[in-house]
């Protein structure tokens, strides 16, 4: 979502504007969930359930990279405009 406007914040932009996108997210997470946490999955694709910890790091992981994606927007689209 931070990528589709290389001007605006992800904050200034409607995310739920691209209907097909968000759909391919939410469909992205839950494959990606069931992957891990159903048990029948888990032994077909040989996988461990995360601890809380490791789901700790993977979102702030991930609120790293869009806070630094926005502020390389902010710095870039400055510099140019000078």
């Amino acid at each position: 979502f931070s990528v589709r406007s290389f001007r605006k914040s992800i904050l200034r932009k409607d995310i739920f504007s691209n209907k097909i996108l968000l759909f391919a997210v939410i469909i992205s997470f839950m494959m990606v969930v069931s992957s891990v946490y159903v048990p029948g999955i888990q032994n077909m694709l040989h996988t461990v359930s995360l601890t809380g910890a490791e789901l700790f790091v993977i979102i702030f992981i991930n609120v790293c990279e869009v806070l630094t994606l926005d502020h390389l927007k902010l710095y870039f689209f400055r510099k140019n405009k000078v």
